[in-house]
C-alpha cells in the first residue's frame, strides 16, 4: 500500500496498516516529517480541531469554485460522480451530526495527547 506524504497523519496511517500487516511504502517529496509536520513546535492545537462540514460552507461553495486560487476546485466532468458523496458532505454538516463529529474529533484528540505524553 502506498501513502503519499510523510507527515503526521501519513506517519500514522503507515504504523496503522503496518501493525494491521499491510506493507506500506511512504512517499514523500523531501523526507518523513520535513516540512509541516517538522514546524509544530511540538505542540496539538486541541481547541483548532474543528470538522470540516458545517451548516453555513454550502453558502462559500459558488466563490470558492470561481475563485481559480480558492480552496475548492472540482472538474465539471467530474461534479456527476463527485455529487453523492457531496450529498453527504453537505448532510454531515447539519447541526445534529456537527456536534456527533465534534464529539468524536474530541475522543480522538483525547487519545493523541494520551499517545503524546
Amino acid at each position: 500500500m502506498a501513502i503519499i506524504g510523510g507527515g503526521i497523519i501519513g506517519i500514522c496511517v503507515a504504523a496503522f496498516l503496518a501493525e494491521a500487516g499491510r506493507n506500506v511504502t511512504i512517499f514523500d517529496r523531501t523526507g518523513i516529517c520535513e516540512e509541516t509536520s517538522s514546524g509544530n513546535a511540538a505542540a496539538l492545537a486541541f481547541s483548532d480541531v474543528l470538522p470540516l462540514a458545517h451548516k453555513g460552507m454550502i453558502r462559500h461553495l459558488p466563490k470558492w469554485l470561481a475563485d481559480p486560487l480558492g480552496p475548492l476546485s472540482i472538474p465539471p466532468a467530474y461534479l456527476p460522480k463527485l455529487l453523492p458523496w457531496l450529498i453527504r458532505f453537505w448532510r454531515a454538516g447539519r447541526s445534529d451530526r456537527y456536534e456527533a463529529s465534534l464529539a468524536a474529533q474530541a475522543r480522538m484528540m483525547r487519545l493523541a495527547e494520551a499517545e503524546w505524553a
